[in-house]
């Protein structure tokens, strides 16, 4: 009798704490000898091929604490349960697509599904040359406030990114893009895009926790709360362009803490299909090194505009004043062409502190 007790109490105690959030003094630990191409780089953020998450992550072996070494690498409870969750659908789209005879090492990373008049769409993100990327910090909160964390997540994806968009009606791809990023931005009328490994989250921060630190969150985050992370959800649609239809996706990229890019993706009714936007924009720069000068542009990565929606005009104005960091000061006054389905605008460049 006194050993049912004793197995009733710890019972009770186990479906306590798998409740709790114990993730700042428990780790799920993975050990990958003779694996090869394992980066851990000064930040402590660990890269690994995908092809052998499968049966590293899968399985429940080896929880314990330990402080990081060259050998291994460690996911929070949280990280782990956000990616066993992800890694789970992706096998449900892989199965679900099959048919689409996508690249046999393609790995399909999210799916959002949508009604037009034309039918039941789906678009969904794929990536060949794909790695995961953890970000291991996550006991240290002066660590998972740094401004990585919005964009990347504590989790995320990187590699050659596709976004494919299907017709759920007849089956089959419409469309497909491949999606670069801004490899030459010296001069803005001769910008060219490279197949460069872009990110993409599965496990980030919530919108209140990271606000609470001046921040903004960059994607949707589901199921997160100020003391744990959520699923990111970055093809979270929504009306961008202020035409009353949720099409509009954007994707982020972030080099430096005080600035970042962004690249807006919708789906459009009369082509019905998915369309990377460009902005076509005139840059009218009054500096000490450009005075009184015009540049065009056709942009695909543009800074800050697609974090933001435009008004039921179709207008979006806003400034973004890196005066104070040895930069410019521009004043974006952008136009979104529901005829036309296109965006451009006026950029005003100044170097004057105000």
């Amino acid at each position: 009798m006194a050993n049912l007790k004793v197995h009733f109490l710890v019972l009770i105690c186990l479906v306590f704490f798998a409740n709790c959030d114990v993730r700042v003094n428990k780790y799920y630990s993975a050990n990958v000898y003779g694996k090869g191409n394992i980066q851990i780089d000064s930040d402590e953020r660990v890269e690994i091929p995908f092809k052998y998450f499968d049966t590293i992550l899968l399985s429940d072996d080896n929880v314990e604490f330990e402080e990081p070494e060259w050998d291994s690498f460690y996911l929070s409870t949280t990280q782990y349960s956000i990616w066993r969750k992800r890694a789970l659908k992706m096998k449900e789209w892989k199965r679900k697509y099959s048919g689409l005879k996508l690249p046999r090492l393609a790995n399909i990373i999210e799916e959002t599904t949508f009604n037009t008049p034309k039918g039941s769409r789906s678009i969904i993100a794929w990536m060949t040359n794909m790695g995961v990327r953890l970000n291991m910090n996550e006991a240290d909160e002066n660590e998972r406030i740094d401004w990585i964390y919005k964009i990347q997540g504590s989790g995320n994806f990187s590699g050659k990114l596709r976004l494919s968009l299907i017709d759920n009606v007849r089956g089959g791809i419409i469309n497909t893009i491949s999606v670069g990023f801004l490899k030459e931005f010296q001069h803005h009328d001769t910008l060219t895009y490279s197949e460069d490994l872009l990110d993409w989250p599965f496990a980030i921060l919530s919108k209140e926790f990271i606000e609470n630190y001046g921040y903004e969150l960059l994607y949707h985050s589901n199921g997160s709360s100020a003391e744990k992370d959520g699923d990111a959800e970055v093809m979270h649609l929504r009306d961008i362009n202020g035409d009353g239809k949720a099409y509009e996706f954007a994707l982020f990229r972030q080099d430096y803490s005080f600035s970042f890019f962004c690249s807006l993706f919708g789906y459009n009714e009369i082509s019905d299909s998915l369309k990377w936007y460009g902005w076509d924009l005139e840059y009218h720069s009054k500096t000490a090194y450009n005075k009184d000068t015009i540049e065009k542009a056709k942009q695909y990565w543009i800074d800050y505009a697609a974090y933001l929606n435009f008004d039921k005009q179709g207008h979006l104005d806003f400034i973004r004043d890196y005066t104070g960091r040895m930069g410019n000061r521009y004043d974006y006054r952008l136009r979104y062409d529901p005829q036309k389905d296109a965006y451009y605008g006026d950029v005003y460049v100044t170097d004057e502190e105000r």
